[in-house]
């Protein structure tokens, strides 16, 4: 059974994962701009919470394994962040017209490094937390 904490992080997946959808069905730079701006305030504070009580868990954990992808996990953590501020401050400072390729690109890479992260996250992560509380 899922935990309040695991359900909440679940939950914000779902609202992450559906804000870059609606951000790449979006041809507006104005409109990706403000799904851009909503989604800031929604990953720093999750990215924040898995680095701060879900990770320091797991890497307390017995299981080697656990232990490893737990401390890869947390060490990336910030560089996702601060890659994803990144990209998002590039794309506010866009004028007018279209995205840059290359932003573009950049945009892309993190957004996809985001979302193989929570699907790890969900299919390993989440439950080796939940056996060891």
């Amino acid at each position: 059974m899922r935990t309040d904490f695991i359900k909440t992080l679940v939950s914000e997946h779902h609202e992450i994962s559906g804000l870059f959808d609606t951000i790449d069905e979006t041809s507006n730079l104005s409109a990706r701009k403000d799904l851009i701006q909503k989604l800031q305030v929604i990953l720093a504070p999750h990215l924040r919470k898995e680095d701060t009580e879900l990770y320091p868990v797991l890497i307390g954990s017995t299981d080697q394994e656990v232990r490893r992808m737990a401390n890869i996990f947390h060490l990336t953590m910030e560089s996702y962040a601060e890659n994803f501020a990144l990209v998002a401050s590039k794309i506010f400072s866009i004028e007018g017209g279209e995205i840059p390729m290359d932003i573009l690109s950049d945009y892309e890479n993190i957004r996809d490094k985001i979302m193989d992260r929570i699907t790890i996250e969900e299919v390993t992560i989440f439950p080796a937390y939940e056996r060891l509380i």
